[in-house]
């Protein structure tokens, strides 16, 4: 998880915990000028959409509801026409899910963790903001839901390279690269390697130490 993204989940918890200072009210301007300290430990006045922005804003991300600067203004209907539309399987840490028709929105959260069956973090109504899932909250809507990728999913780190038993085993046996100071320790065996050592690998091995030895004369 980036750094934005541990920082919208760290004040996801952090909101939720401190629920009974936050208020439901839906007015423009709203949520440009909160502080982290006020939303972890103040009193705020927001509605789902200013409280999405809000998160957003103090961790560094993008504005959720419109393009530009956090400015208090926007709303559902403005996320749902800003944010590229993905799939439910695909959401990341702070992107959001917004509940009813282009045109009719009317309730969004913020994606708190990713999974079959995601956390979300809502702010809708008097009482939160609360961690709740997204199967219990669409049941809860009962409308049409939309996610909204709020950044460009994380990197996937490329696969580690293939690890060639024989070779683990051949350095193994001559005490080199990693296996250095432990040539042929039973403690620091390869667990690559199979348990008998087939034939086709001796004659390898063999002949790789032949044409080394051949090379240095």
């Amino acid at each position: 998880m980036n750094v934005i993204r541990a920082k919208l989940a760290k004040l996801m918890d952090q909101t939720t915990a401190n629920r009974a200072r936050w208020h439901y009210a839906q007015f423009r301007p709203c949520g440009a000028h909160v502080t982290w300290e006020e939303a972890v430990g103040g009193t705020v006045w927001a509605d789902c959409s200013a409280g999405t922005a809000i998160l957003a804003r103090l961790a560094g991300a993008p504005n959720p509801l419109h393009a530009g600067a956090f400015d208090g203004y926007g709303n559902t209907e403005s996320s749902y026409q800003h944010l590229p539309h993905i799939a439910p399987s695909q959401v990341s840490v702070g992107d959001v899910v917004i509940y009813g028709p282009s045109g009719g929105t009317h309730h969004m959260c913020m994606v708190r963790e990713p999974g079959p069956d995601p956390m979300l973090w809502s702010n809708g109504w008097e009482g939160a903001p609360e961690l709740i899932r997204y199967s219990t909250e669409k049941a809860r809507q009962g409308s049409a839901v939309t996610c909204g990728r709020l950044m460009a999913p994380d990197p996937v780190p490329p696969p580690l390279p293939k690890v060639d038993p024989f070779w683990e085993w051949l350095r193994w046996r001559l005490g080199e690269g990693e296996f250095k100071g432990h040539g042929f320790d039973p403690a620091y065996r390869p667990k690559s390697a199979p348990a008998t050592i087939p034939k086709t690998w001796w004659d390898r091995a063999q002949k790789f130490i032949a044409a080394r030895k051949g090379m240095t004369q």
